[in-house]
C-alpha cells in the first residue's frame, strides 16, 4: 500500500478562488499500481517523478501493466494537466522500483 508522507498544503490563493494541495507520495512497492485519489473538483495536477526509473502514468486501473496505456514520466521530469472538465478524480501509478513522487493539484 502506498503511503502519503511529507506535507500537504491547503492554502487560499490569493485574490483566487482556488486552493492548491501537494502531497508527497511513496510508491512503496516496485511494479505495482497505486492509485491516487485527486481532491473533489480539481482543475489542475502535476506528477513530479523523484524516483530513478521511469515513472507510468494511467487514468483507468491496470493500464499501467507493460501492455497497457499509459504515460511515462523519466526521472527528474513532470506531466501536467490542466483545465480538466471531466469528473476525474483517481491517478494510477507505478515504477520498477520503489520511489517518491510529488502530486500538486488545484480545486
Amino acid at each position: 500500500m502506498s503511503a502519503t508522507t511529507g506535507f500537504t498544503s491547503k492554502m487560499k490563493a490569493v485574490g483566487n478562488k482556488f486552493s492548491p494541495t501537494i502531497i508527497a507520495f511513496d510508491l512503496t512497492a516496485a511494479n505495482t499500481e497505486e492509485s491516487y485519489t485527486l481532491p473533489a473538483n480539481s482543475t489542475y495536477f502535476c506528477v513530479q517523478n523523484r524516483g530513478k526509473t521511469v515513472l507510468r502514468l494511467a487514468y483507468d486501473a491496470l493500464e499501467t501493466a507493460d501492455n497497457g496505456n499509459y504515460l511515462s514520466i523519466f526521472p527528474g521530469s513532470e506531466r501536467s494537466v490542466d483545465s480538466i472538465s471531466s469528473p476525474l478524480t483517481t491517478i494510477y501509478l507505478r515504477a520498477g522500483t520503489a520511489s517518491r513522487v510529488e502530486i500538486e493539484s488545484w480545486s
